[in-house]
């Protein structure tokens, strides 16, 4: 693919469709170096060549649960003056939920050690998904919230959270403890809880899907923008923004994860990747053994096909009636 082909966008999202800065840092380093990557489609296997020029770009977004093999990362993004925001999940779910995530105690202190390297609007905490179980009852996940809170305090400015969506049936088979279904009123005073521990720590607690109808009590705003407002971008930043990333590359293991279907294939395709390949592992989803069950958004791109394919054929037969009716 030649140069002038590259396409350009506001934002780099690296990644949510795997964990980059904790397991791929030293290739990410390499893009950068060069100015571009490359980016698989994981709907329809194709390629786009994208700049990571600082003249090309915005920002960018990183999205990890241990950002300590990225801080070479970091620094370069720093000294070569490149905006970006850091999300950095810790939620303090036991082992069963996240088997190969790092303790809470050294997430924490990673998570201070990147503050310190950039700044405390720059980090942000994402408490999510806030996962409902016979194990993990509110009373637990609000003990977890605040021990969490407490420590970061000073450290970054805002949480994003949202609560638990079980897309399916599979999703809930995965889960080490059944789910719980509480009542509006217990959601609202968890919500109420989780606020008031959160306002006594300084952060602003954020949600990116307001279904909680509880006036003023938890802003709004786009994950993609960060602590900020972007101006110069429209209401919906993900207009503007490409993930650079690859489904089924992320080792973490977490049980509610939708963009991983299986560790193992995820260490195999780590294992092979190349430090100076242009672009992550292609799309799993062409590989023999992958199944689309674990992306919601995959199954909903399908149902869309669908739905289009069946509106052409209405419109292709009701244009052959029309002809058909001219003739006669």
């Amino acid at each position: 693919m030649k140069e002038g082909l590259m396409k350009k966008y506001k934002i780099i999202s690296a990644s949510m469709r795997t964990d980059l800065p904790a397991f791929y840092s030293p290739w990410f380093y390499e893009r950068l170096l060069d100015g571009k990557v490359m980016v698989w489609d994981p709907y329809t296997g194709t390629s786009t060549l994208v700049s990571l020029l600082k003249t090309d770009l915005e920002r960018f977004v990183f999205w990890s649960r241990n950002y300590q093999p990225f801080f070479k990362c970091a620094e370069f993004l720093r000294k070569n003056d490149f905006q970006a925001d850091f999300h950095y999940t810790i939620t303090g779910l036991p082992t069963e939920f996240e088997p190969c995530v790092q303790s809470l105690e050294t997430s924490l202190k990673t998570f201070k050690e990147l503050a310190l390297r950039t700044s405390a609007s720059q980090v942000h905490w994402r408490f999510d998904p806030v996962l409902f179980t016979e194990k993990t009852p509110p009373s637990f996940i609000l003990d977890r919230f605040s021990k969490i809170a407490n420590s970061l305090s000073g450290y970054t400015q805002n949480c994003f959270f949202d609560l638990a969506v079980y897309e399916s049936e599979t999703s809930v088979s995965k889960l080490p403890s059944p789910p719980l279904k509480l009542q509006k009123e217990e959601v609202d005073l968890f919500l109420c809880s989780l606020k008031q521990i959160a306002d006594q720590a300084n952060i602003q607690l954020i949600s990116s899907r307001m279904e909680y109808e509880i006036p003023n009590l938890i802003e709004s705003a786009s994950c993609l923008e960060g602590g900020e407002k972007h101006l110069s971008l429209p209401s919906c930043a993900c207009s503007q923004t490409i993930d650079i990333g690859s489904y089924d590359t992320c080792l973490h293991g977490c049980v509610y994860c939708f963009a991983t279907e299986s560790r193992e294939i995820a260490l195999g395709r780590k294992k092979s990747h190349l430090k100076f390949s242009l672009s992550l592992p292609e799309p799993a989803r062409f590989l023999k053994d992958w199944t689309p069950k674990h992306d919601p958004a995959y199954l909903q791109n399908k149902k869309n096909e669908r739905e289009l394919a069946g509106e052409m054929q209405n419109a292709a037969n009701q244009r052959l009636n029309e002809t058909l009716m001219e003739r006669v």
